[in-house]
């Protein structure tokens, strides 16, 4: 929650969370760079013309 408004954090802080948490801060970074790890499953196919229509092109 570090960088949340103070309303936030004073409202995460009247929950059953960590304390931990009202000063935490987490940056999570993922990136696919090769091929699927399990090709030609059915039913897991790329979407193309989704994929291409959700990136704007």
């Amino acid at each position: 929650m570090a960088g949340a408004p103070a309303e936030a954090v004073e409202a995460a802080r009247d929950t059953a969370i960590h304390p931990a948490v009202l000063d935490a801060f987490a940056l999570a970074i993922s990136g696919a760079e090769g091929p699927p790890a399990h090709p030609g499953i059915p039913g897991h196919e790329p979407d193309i013309a989704t994929a291409r229509r959700q990136a704007g092109e």
